[in-house]
């Protein structure tokens, strides 16, 4: 039996500097019918040019056909990896970044995004069979 998986990536940004998707972009990336993941592992790597003790939570969530969710465990590692064994009903496939800085810092409004906290991040997802 060839398993059909769809992963959408979620991702929550706290920075405001981002690019928006072409108008018909649903933000799905669709796997092929031939793939056949055992194993999914998310990788993150996270920057910052201004000090604003950035914070993050991150991790899986499988949404199953019955309605159920199965959730990875939460990482909170600026560089880091997460792994989750994807269960056999599911439906929907998400990867959460939840930005959740360490300490609250005030700026002064300024118009100048230059000293602006800006809290980017990339992901790098693998899947193994």
């Amino acid at each position: 039996m060839k398993l059909r998986r769809m992963l959408a990536l979620t991702l929550v940004l706290m920075t405001l500097m981002t690019a928006a998707l072409a108008a018909d972009d649903p933000g799905l990336y669709y796997i092929g019918n031939d793939a056949t993941p055992e194993n999914l592992t998310g990788h993150t790597r996270i920057y910052n040019a201004v000090d604003a003790a950035p914070g993050w939570r991150y991790g899986f969530v499988a949404y199953l056909t019955d309605g159920t969710r199965v959730y990875s465990d939460v990482c909170a590692e600026d560089e880091g990896a997460v792994s989750f064994d994807i269960p056999e009903e599911t439906q929907y496939l998400y990867f959460i970044v939840l930005g959740a800085p360490e300490s609250y810092q005030v700026h002064i409004w300024d118009n100048d995004e230059a000293t602006d906290a800006q809290m980017p991040f990339e992901i790098r997802v693998e899947w193994r069979k």
